[in-house]
């Protein structure tokens, strides 16, 4: 398998440019009382049941069509 073996030519993949790191800087007051952890279950939770809410929001409002009638 190696005897057939030919180097590559030209450019096989894109090299993409150096990343720049952002010079370090002072955590602000806002940054500070941001709660990441709790806003990011919070989040996953509202993603996971939305279903479920749009679900009863639709129930509720055929309900409310049906006693009308």
């Amino acid at each position: 398998a190696y005897k057939n073996a030919a180097q590559a030519q030209g450019q096989v993949v894109p090299v993409p440019a150096a990343f720049v790191d952002e010079a370090p800087r002072a955590v602000t007051a806002e940054e500070k009382k941001t709660r990441a952890y709790v806003t990011l279950r919070q989040a996953r939770g509202v993603h996971r049941s939305i279903g479920k809410v749009q679900k009863r929001i639709a129930d509720i409002k055929e309900k409310k069509e049906n006693a009308k009638k």
